[in-house]
């Protein structure tokens, strides 16, 4: 597992075959990354051997999230959530932006 605190976040790489590579696939149903509000910013925990040779692509739009929840606020986990229900995880507008500005 690396941390590293960079641009107002931490950053949690971890590896598959671990406790937190198994809780993230449940939690994410298999993605590769999630960004969680915390007291101090964001904290981001990616699977890097998952994301292999995509790992720069997957920082960026974690990244995205980052800033979203810094833009929304306490908003962010529910609207993200309401995102989800009313259009799934590829339509949802937080993922939609995310994807945009992954590139």
């Amino acid at each position: 597992m690396d941390l590293h605190l960079t641009r107002g976040y931490l950053g949690i790489g971890i590896r598959d075959g671990g406790w937190m590579a198994s809780m993230l696939d449940f939690v994410t149903g298999g993605k590769t990354g999630l960004t969680l509000p915390a007291g101090f910013g964001s904290v981001v925990v990616i699977n890097e051997d998952k994301a292999g040779k995509y790992l720069p692509t997957i920082v960026k739009h974690e990244e995205v999230h980052v800033i979203q929840q810094r833009t929304l606020g306490p908003f962010f986990p529910p609207l993200y959530g309401l995102g989800h229900l009313l259009y799934g995880y590829d339509n949802n507008p937080l993922e939609v932006q995310a994807k945009k500005h992954q590139q």
